[in-house]
């Protein structure tokens, strides 16, 4: 008996699980939240990998990639901006900070539902790159 009421209740959990992460509705769920944060986008790529969705889009002339989870609720959404797009407040802490020697090579924005960063790879003559992140306030961290 118990072994019944046991089989019975993970079948229902397997079945509850499956209808949550049925794949058609989570690219239904990924699209809609699209078409509403990142209106007129094209959906260029998307990719199932590690339990996440990835989409990469074009949003009016910056290329984005867009995570969501394996529920198809978002994660993140990064993409590149020009050097000279980085806020003034963050290229003031650059220079006052221990990498003031260093040279911004490539800047991405990161947002997430809790907060935004700016992932900052920096290069040095005849030194390795380094990467750093820094809030918009200019919190390098």
């Amino acid at each position: 008996m118990k072994r019944g009421i046991i089989t019975m209740m993970l079948l229902s959990l397997m079945t509850t699980t499956a209808a949550i992460a049925n794949p058609t509705d989570v690219l239904r769920k990924v699209r809609e939240y699209i078409k509403t944060e990142y209106k007129d986008a094209l959906i260029v790529e998307t990719e199932r990998e590690n339990g996440k969705v990835e989409v990469d889009i074009v949003h009016g002339k910056t290329k984005k990639t867009v995570i969501f989870d394996e529920l198809g609720t978002w994660q993140s959404t990064k993409y590149e901006i020009k050097k000279s797009e980085l806020p003034g407040v963050i290229k003031s802490s650059l220079k006052n900070s221990e990498y003031s020697s260093y040279r911004v090579e490539e800047v991405e924005v990161i947002e997430t539902p809790d907060k935004s960063l700016y992932e900052i790879e920096l290069g040095k003559l005849f030194s390795d790159g380094i990467t750093i992140y820094a809030t918009p306030e200019g919190e390098i961290l």
